[in-house]
């Protein structure tokens, strides 16, 4: 029982630190294109 009550927290934890690393991935995707896009449109014409 203590050792499956010890599990909980340590899958639970993986599981939220998996969503933030997603959240994080996409966000620094999203600022890539738009520093990209502000800079393509700045060497632009």
């Amino acid at each position: 029982m203590s050792a499956s009550c010890s599990m909980a927290p340590d899958s639970r934890r993986s599981a939220i630190t998996g969503r933030l690393s997603v959240r994080v991935s996409s966000e620094r995707l999203s600022w890539d294109r738009a520093i990209t896009g502000t800079f393509s449109s700045l060497a632009g014409p």
